[in-house]
């Protein structure tokens, strides 16, 4: 007895096709997600670094980089970097920290075949935040 069904093998054909795409970007989403994660997490760490250091009265750059690397201990993913761009130190001026964060880029052979760019390793952004150095 023959089945009914008179496809063939179209169904295997369909989902050959689109098993991987679904796959593709289902991993771009997670790519994706772990970028603004890793941006969340660097702008959470320059805010608290900044305020940090501009309510602390000796050492101000010394006590951002310090409490901005206390906020990324808990970091799950990514690299980071922490630099001060202006120091403050004096009543009235300004305090500046930027974190840098770098992640995987999981895209970087598939985005090779379709780019003529160079296959980037990583993606990467930073974040600056900058706060007026209290004083009493």
């Amino acid at each position: 007895m023959r089945p009914t069904d008179e496809r063939g093998g179209s169904s295997l054909a369909q989902a050959a096709i689109v098993t991987p795409i679904i796959v593709m970007v289902a991993l771009a989403l997670v790519n994706m997600a772990v970028a603004g994660f890793a941006a969340v997490w660097a702008n959470n760490a320059a805010n608290f670094g900044a305020r940090m250091g501009a309510v602390t009265q000796g050492s101000a750059g010394q006590a951002a980089v310090s409490a901005a690397w206390q906020s990324l201990s808990a970091a799950p993913v990514g690299a980071y970097r922490v630099d001060i761009v202006s120091p403050g130190g004096v009543p009235g001026s300004t305090l500046g920290v930027r974190v840098r964060w770098e992640v995987p880029n999981w895209f970087g052979g598939i985005a090779a075949a379709f780019y003529d760019t160079p296959n980037p390793p990583t993606w990467h952004g930073q974040a600056t935040a900058f706060f007026r150095q209290e004083g009493w």
